[in-house]
């Protein structure tokens, strides 16, 4: 088994998720798909990444390490960052990715 990447904790400066960048491109490197034109867009509260498929956690947990401040939710399959509030968004959790 090889040795797990760690997740850093937020940045000091610039992009408040580019310590999620890792995460989204592992995700999409691996099958997902981005849910829309854009990779991250900002409303009043955050910044997202919206995801077209469920998020694969047990893909996510058995590569990468965490910083306390990112929580992993399966039941709305994101991830968020407690300091920053950057969000990534997986489909929702009633599709599932189709297999070939």
């Amino acid at each position: 088994m090889s040795e797990k990447i760690p997740i850093q904790s937020p940045p000091d400066s610039g992009p408040v998720y580019s310590h999620l960048d890792p995460i989204v491109d592992f995700l999409l490197a691996h099958g997902n798909e981005l849910a829309c034109d854009y990779r991250w867009g900002e409303n009043r509260t955050n910044h997202f990444c919206n995801l077209k498929w469920q998020i694969d956690f047990d893909l996510l947990e058995s590569n990468f390490t965490f910083p306390e401040c990112i929580q992993l939710n399966r039941k709305r399959s994101s991830i968020t960052c407690d300091v920053t509030w950057a969000e990534i968004n997986g489909g929702s959790v009633f599709i599932k990715k189709p297999t070939c």
